[in-house]
C-alpha cells in the first residue's frame, strides 16, 4: 500500500493493510549466525507495531545441494503466500539496522556487500558483490564510484542473493523456476543461479539496483595470511591502475587512496609485484570492451 493510500485509510478510520515480506534465511547445511537469526526474529516481532509499514514473516530453509533447487523451492513457498516482497539473507550475511530500507525500492534490490574467495589469486580474493556485463557478455566486478556511493541508488546488471529483496512481479513474469545453474556438455557449471536469475530478469525488463546506504557484512572464516596477501596485491594493482578497493576511500571521493605510499603495510616477501597481473574483473575497460592500459 502506497503512502497516499495509507493516509486515506487513516482518515477513514481504517487499519491499512501492511505490505507482506517473506524474510528467507537459506542456511547451507544448517549453518547460520546468531546475529542474523536474532535480527530476523526482531523483524517479525516489530511487525506488530502500528507505525511499522511491513508485515515480516521469517522463514528458515536448510539445504545442501543443488542450490538452484533450494532457491526455486523458496520461490514456490513465497508465491503460495500473499506476501509482496521476498527478502533473502544468505547464511553468512549480517544485516545492518537499516536493512529494511531495501524494501519497496524497486524490482530487485541489494545493499552493498563483499565477496571473499581464499582459493583464488590474491588480487581476486576480495571483490564487491555486484557486476556488470561487458560487450563480450562477461560478468565484470563493479567498483562503485564516489557518485554512486553518494546517490540514493544505482543500477547494475547482477548482484548475488546475499542480501536481496525481490518484488512479486518479477516471479509473476519469470515463473516458478527462475534460478537455474546451466551446465556445459562436460557437466561443468557455466554460471551460478543468482547470476542466471539477474540476467533473465534484465532480459525481461526488470532493473537490478544497489542501495549504497545499506551495508551488509559478509562473514567468512579465513586465514589472516591470505587477507594480508590480498591487501598487498591490490595495493600494488592500485598503484599501477588507480583501482580503488576501499569502500570508505571511494565514498570520501578519494578513489586513488591506495596510490603511492599511503599504506603503512610493507610488501609481502612472498609476492613479487612484477608478477601481479590485473584480472579481467578489475582492469578498466574502454568503450570497445578492450582492456585499457594500466
Amino acid at each position: 500500500m502506497g503512502r497516499m493510500a495509507r493516509i486515506r485509510a487513516k482518515l477513514r478510520g481504517e487499519q491499512p493493510k501492511k505490505a507482506g515480506v517473506l524474510l528467507a534465511l537459506p542456511a547451507l547445511r544448517g549453518e547460520s549466525h546468531t546475529t542474523q537469526v536474532l535480527c530476523a526474529v526482531m523483524a517479525g516481532a516489530i511487525s506488530a507495531r502500528p507505525d511499522w509499514p511491513y508485515y515480516v514473516e521469517p522463514y528458515g530453509l536448510m539445504y545442501r545441494s543443488p542450490v538452484d533447487a533450494a532457491m526455486n523451492g523458496l520461490v514456490k513457498h513465497f508465491m503460495e503466500s500473499d506476501h509482496e516482497y521476498l527478502a533473502i539473507w544468505d547464511h553468512d550475511a549480517i544485516p545492518p539496522p537499516n536493512w529494511y530500507e531495501l524494501i519497496g525500492r524497486g524490482d530487485i534490490v541489494s545493499g552493498v556487500t563483499w565477496m571473499w574467495d581464499a582459493e583464488r589469486d590474491p588480487v581476486k580474493r576480495l571483490q564487491f558483490n555486484q557486476f556488470r556485463l561487458n560487450k563480450r557478455d562477461q560478468a565484470i566486478t563493479v567498483v562503485p564510484t564516489p557518485d554512486e556511493l553518494s546517490a540514493e541508488s544505482y543500477e547494475v546488471d547482477i548482484v548475488g542473493t546475499h542480501c536481496m529483496v525481490i518484488h512479486r512481479r518479477v516471479f509473476d513474469k519469470l515463473g516458478m523456476r527462475p534460478f537455474i545453474e546451466p551446465t556445459g556438455p562436460d557437466g561443468a557449471r557455466l554460471m551460478s543461479c543468482d547470476v542466471y536469475f539477474c540476467r533473465a530478469a534484465k532480459v525481461a525488463g526488470f532493473k537490478v539496483q544497489i542501495i549504497p546506504s545499506v551495508i551488509f557484512d559478509h562473514v567468512k572464516a579465513t586465514g589472516l595470511k591470505g587477507v594480508y596477501e590480498a591487501l598487498v596485491s591490490m595495493m600494488h594493482l592500485g598503484r599501477r591502475s588507480g583501482y580503488a578497493v576501499g569502500y570508505q576511500d571511494a565514498k570520501a571521493g578519494n578513489p586513488s587512496a591506495l596510490d603511492g605510499q599511503s599504506s603503512t603495510l610493507a610488501p609481502a616477501p612472498a609476492i613479487d609485484p612484477a608478477t601481479v597481473e590485473a584480472s579481467a574483473e578489475f582492469v578498466p575497460e574502454d568503450e570497445d570492451g578492450k582492456e585499457s592500459a594500466a
